[in-house]
């Protein structure tokens, strides 16, 4: 039997969610902050563990192995990594001195056009300063790279690779092609500062894999929301990979939620953070020009904020005020009452005091909660601002939550987005447990915690595909040179990852650089046609990008998850029935005093059952809250996999109807493609193309009386259906199903079973 693994490590916690048989099986371990691959190796043997086999057994049938982390992102926190000797171009002065990611007397400058010997100097300089690696950013390095490309083969020659001393070269243009100094000065040397670091990581834990039978290779999560092998990905690009992998997961559950206005705004409250995103069940926006650490860098990723609020986010007294966000207790030593040295009082230690929290049944049980910790550290903190402690503990809880409440509407005012209709997804250890708080502050009144919650983004993790991105140049005649140039790269990296070319699908963008919103797209071509026929649409994208002052062309290659050996997965089930299952109560302090509150056990609530805030509905690593005036309902929505179970119908090849929801969906990837009484073909992306790209000029129908119009699947790119239609003509609606009868006869025939 395949297995897949997908793992996601945060600051407190690493997340696991390994699949066999379409069964999902989700762990939650410690991270290790001294190195996180060791948290990563121990969640490994949890998930062995959790499917019944032996480490060994479960990695001799693993077909792929996905990982995010936070190395870099740390990496780049903690300024760790060599000292980066900076080659620019003469007279610039590269804001990353003043941040302090680079000395002043590593900067040097060269005149162009260069001299060999006088770059040979600078880099003797730049050595005996104390440089480590080089980074190399010259004016008009992105239409040009013939500069840098000749200091890094002077280096090369005066340091050959096979030298014990042979020193590590990166260029700007090697990173980046798009205009901005700064910006590309930026990047490449947050890039020299922590590429050495995540590959002392990772290239380790994945030969530890290997020695104990893992066969296939570990593919990293980018902060684009795709994968690649360790040797294909630049390890800048991995930063926030983790909150952008949860965001892709919620962005494909977006169709299944079917918010009024399409809307899904994600929050991820983990141990150290909340990461807050929006995302529509159209698309994921990949911006390609962001700040990061308070500089501008190209780095294409999912647009995140995160918030400083989390599980162990320490409180202190400034003067009479309480102050939340500015350090966070992580894993080690933890809050208080995790009883590994924790001495200052965190939001777990308020959850704990107010009764949010179970003391027995944190994390599955396995880790025994000390309720007496956390009140004598939020006593000392209560003697200092002149508070009660049990008032203190509602003071953090309320503060964090307005906090967050004022991170999500930021980024809905940024959108130009209202929160009326939208859906709040909540997920991570802490989201449900702030969830529908939160929500109301924001005014949103519709909140989702999807199954698997507490390891969401490693469940996104699980939904990712191997994926390249490569800008296309929109100035003077290069375009279509530009063009060519990322297919033969595509090309390339398609197979370095090990697959045949023909597996690829290619996506030409046209996207806004800052918010990576599409004004424009082209997709669901094969790679190996996909230079025809985006030279053929080529003028058309030029002429929509060019007019936004602010765009970017990019072409996207994807091998669909099903190229990787992913069968897709079941979430766990529902109970049969919460009839006759009576909950346990405790008194929970909801802001104004304990009130008694309904517990109820995640597993005893069934498929349509209702509950009543105020309760709490809890499993062995969330707790989901439900305050007073609000209700919880369970339903059942499974995730895309090769079973389809009984409520659904195939209804063409590439079509289903769920007859639970009404909804159509794709069959490959489940993606909503609308109500069951409209025509499907609305949920779907359009094409229309000139016959003859088809047939040929020779037998090709008149294009002045006939269009191909194509319609492919938002969510994996499947062509679900084509149809000839003159041009102007409206889709067609040639596919009408008489849904009550069709649910009288399925439900007829479920019940005889057949």
């Amino acid at each position: 039997m395949a297995v897949t693994i997908n793992i996601d490590t945060g600051g407190t916690f690493t997340d696991g969610v390994f699949l066999r048989d379409g069964e999902a099986r989700g762990v939650k371990t410690f991270s290790t902050p001294h190195d996180l691959t060791v948290g990563m190796l121990e969640c490994v043997e949890a998930g062995a563990e959790s499917l019944g086999l032996s480490v060994e057994q479960m990695l001799a049938e693993t077909t792929v192995f996905r990982f995010s982390s936070t190395i870099v992102t740390n990496a780049i926190i903690e300024r760790r990594g060599p000292r980066v000797g900076l080659l620019v171009s003469e007279g610039a002065r590269p804001e990353l001195i003043d941040a302090g990611y680079v000395s002043p007397d590593l900067v040097l400058g060269v005149r162009e056009p260069l001299e060999a010997a006088a770059v040979a100097g600078a880099i003797e300089t730049l050595l005996d300063r104390g440089a480590r690696v080089i980074a190399v950013s010259l004016e008009g390095s992105w239409q040009d790279a013939s500069a840098e490309r000749a200091v890094r083969n002077i280096v090369r020659s005066l340091y050959p690779t096979y030298y014990v001393g042979s020193v590590r070269v990166f260029l700007a243009s090697d990173v980046s092609a798009l205009p901005g100094v700064p910006a590309r000065t930026n990047t490449i040397v947050l890039n020299a500062l922590v590429h050495d670091y995540l590959a002392r990581s990772v290239y380790p834990a994945e030969e530890k894999l290997r020695r104990r039978g893992m066969r296939c290779p570990l593919l990293l999560v980018d902060g684009h929301a795709g994968l690649a092998r360790s040797a294909k990905t630049l390890a800048i690009h991995t930063h926030n990979s983790g909150p952008a992998a949860g965001v892709s997961g919620a962005a494909t559950l977006a169709d299944t939620l079917r918010a009024a206005s399409g809307l899904v705004v994600t929050l991820d409250i983990g141990g150290t953070s909340s990461d807050v995103s929006v995302a529509d069940s159209r698309s994921l926006a990949v911006a390609w020009s962001r700040d990061l650490e308070g500089l501008r860098v190209h780095v294409p990723s999912v647009a995140v904020d995160a918030l400083p609020y989390g599980g162990g986010t320490i409180a202190s007294a400034s003067g009479s005020e309480l102050r939340l966000g500015l350090q966070s207790a992580g894993a080690h030593p933890g809050p208080a009452c995790f009883d590994r040295g924790g001495e200052q009082a965190t939001i777990t230690d308020a959850n704990l005091v107010l009764g949010f929290l179970d003391p027995g049944g944190f994390h599955g049980g396995r880790l025994a909660l000390r309720p007496e910790l956390s009140r004598q550290v939020l006593e000392d903190l209560a003697r200092e601002l002149r508070v009660e402690a049990t008032e203190l503990a509602r003071r953090m809880r309320r503060t964090m939550e307005k906090g967050i409440a004022a991170g999500i509407a930021r980024v809905l005012r940024r959108r130009g987005e209202a929160p009326e209709g939208a859906t709040l997804v909540a997920y991570g250890g802490g989201g449900p447990l702030h969830a529908a708080s939160v929500a109301g502050l924001v005014g949103i009144g519709h909140v989702v915690v999807p199954a698997l919650s507490s390891v969401f983004s490693a469940l996104g993790v699980s939904k990712l595909d191997v994926q390249h991105l490569y800008p296309v140049s929109l100035d003077g005649e290069s375009p279509a040179r530009s063009l060519d140039q990322a297919l033969d790269a595509a090309a390339r990296d398609v197979r370095a990852e090990g697959f045949p070319v023909e597996a690829a699908l290619a996506k030409l963008e046209a996207v806004n650089q800052e918010t990576g919103e599409a004004f424009w797209r082209r997709e669901g071509i094969r790679l190996p046609e996909a230079g025809r026929a985006l030279h053929a649409v080529l003028d058309e994208a030029v002429s929509a990008a060019k007019p936004s002052g602010n765009a970017l062309l990019v072409l996207t290659t994807v091998v669909p998850s099903g190229r990787t050996g992913e069968e897709g997965h079941r979430a766990p089930p529902a109970a049969a029935s919460g009839e006759g299952v009576t909950p346990r109560e405790r008194a929970v302090d909801w802001g104004g005093g304990p009130v008694p509150t309904a517990i109820h056990a995640a597993s005893s609530v069934a498929c349509g059952q209702q509950i009543a805030g105020p309760a709490l509905v809890v499993s062995d690593d969330q707790t989901i809250a439900v305050p007073p005036g609000w209700s919880l309902e369970r339903r059942e929505r499974r995730l895309p996999s090769g079973d389809e179970g009984m409520s659904k119908l195939r209804v063409a090849e590439y079509l289903n109807i769920d007859l639970d929801t009404e909804r159509w969906e794709c069959v490959n990837c489940g993606h909503d493609l609308g109500p069951g009484e409209e025509n499907y073909k609305k949920g779907c992306l359009v094409a229309a193309r000139d016959p003859r790209e088809i047939h040929g000029s020779d037998f090709a129908p008149d294009p002045k009386w006939c269009r191909i119009v194509e319609f492919y699947c938002p969510g994996c790119a499947t062509l679900v259906e084509v149809e000839y239609l003159p041009p102007g003509h409206p889709i067609t609606h040639d596919t009408r199903l008489d849904l009550a009868s069709l649910k009288r006869r399925f439900a007829a025939g479920r019940g005889s079973g057949q």
